[in-house]
């Protein structure tokens, strides 16, 4: 009797055994192995994560989760540098040429967006051209924006064939005048209007704004591109008429901030008009500007920053005027900045931000005796340099703005 216990005992276990054995031997479906990839990458555990993505694509090809495991192969390949594997990852997802499954879009925008930065232009236009041709006409704005990309490649094109830029700058200038989209005109005129910044004709940006404002008299808009023109003929030398063109529209712009509901919004606003008055010099009241942002903003990383950007400022204009003055006004706010956060990251940070500037200020104001001099701004051959620069250093504002 004894003897068969133990029997019955497995025999009500062999049931559960047998449950065991079918549950373990089920695979997980595709959607389950794209969360577990998903988990792994937000673990740092890349390798891993890697293997699962490959093993989804190569066990799943037709499920749709094998085109995000492609699109995220190709991000991961992107960060690696590995343009040729990105690329491959995309045109596995792209060959179905299926334009209505967004997988599909997103990995023909990836292409254009690789093959550009690869300088394979010719590569990237032939996927937009393709990508628009593929469009409905109901998606309008998609397909101007893309129109707008397009132009960006023959710019970038341009700078070897000049055939090519003038299609850029005809088409982004026509989008500028005649989209029916706000945004799409926008788009348009800071794409051009910035392409010939960056290339040192800033009469030729001034006269993309002035354009756009002939058609557009009444755009809100306006105040910031007369902002941008006084920029440009500040940098252009014309310092009267600049600041005949900027200092009424600035002051439009900051009475749009003091009726702003919006704290970020506002903020952006004040921080887009400091970036400016200080390319015109006018560092006091950029720091009026800083200090109102920081006072709007208290214990905030918006206020930090608003602070370093101070002491940034004073300390530059110190060492680019050989000013001692001016250089004590930035040691003073990154003395201060430093008493208030000892112990902390950002005390350090101001610590060390003021240890690089005395040390820029001491080769400035005592350089090397065995060093040869130069003139200020100008090159081996008395070139003067920057003549055609047109980037600031400072921080963009997160604003639609020129």
């Amino acid at each position: 009797m004894t003897s068969s216990r133990p029997i019955r005992i497995l025999r009500r276990l062999a049931p559960l055994a047998a449950l065991a054995l079918i549950v373990a031997c089920q695979k997980a479906t595709p959607p389950e192995k794209l969360e577990e990839a998903q988990s792994l990458l937000a673990e740092g555990q890349m390798a891993r994560a890697v293997l699962k993505l490959k093993e989804i694509t190569r066990e799943h090809p037709e499920d749709p989760a094998a085109a995000s495991a492609h699109i995220m192969l190709a991000q991961y390949y992107t960060r690696e540098g590995n343009a040729t594997k990105a690329l491959e990852e995309l045109e596995a997802v792209a060959a179905s040429k299926d334009f209505t499954d967004p997988a599909t879009l997103n990995a023909m925008d990836g292409i254009v967006s690789i093959r550009s930065q690869v300088g394979d232009f010719e590569g990237a236009l032939a996927a937009i051209d393709e990508l628009i041709a593929a469009m409905p006409e109901s998606q309008a704005r998609d397909r101007a924006m893309r129109e707008v990309e397009r132009a960006s490649i023959l710019l970038a094109w341009g700078a070897e064939d000049e055939t090519r830029k003038a299609e850029g700058v005809a088409t982004l200038s026509e989008l500028m005048l005649e989209s029916e989209d706000a945004y799409v005109r926008g788009t348009a005129r800071e794409q051009v209007a910035n392409y010939h910044r960056t290339m040192g004709d800033l009469e030729a940006s001034n006269d993309i704004y002035r354009r756009y404002l002939d058609r557009y008299p009444e755009d809100t808009v306006r105040p910031r591109l007369e902002m941008a023109m006084g920029v440009n003929l500040k940098r252009m030398g014309e310092e009267d008429e600049a600041e005949k063109v900027f200092r009424p529209a600035a002051e439009q712009v900051l009475a749009e901030a003091d009726s702003e509901p919006e704290l970020a919004r506002k903020t952006a606003i004040l921080e887009e008009v400091a970036q400016m008055t200080e390319i015109f010099g006018d560092y006091q009241t950029t720091e009026e500007l800083r200090r109102r942002i920081m006072a709007e903003n208290p214990m905030s990383q918006i206020a930090i920053n608003s602070q370093f950007r101070i002491a940034s400022m004073w300390a530059m204009a110190g060492i680019n005027e050989k000013d001692e003055e001016l250089f004590k006004k930035g040691i003073a706010v990154l003395e201060q900045m430093t008493a208030e956060n000892e112990g902390t990251n950002i005390g350090e940070a101001a610590q060390n931000t003021m240890t690089n500037a005395l040390d820029m200020f001491e080769q400035v104001m005592n350089p090397p005796a065995d060093e040869e001099t130069e003139e200020p701004g100008h090159d081996e051959d008395g070139a003067e340099e920057g003549a055609a620069s047109t980037d600031d250093d400072t921080d963009s504002a997160e604003t639609e703005t020129p």
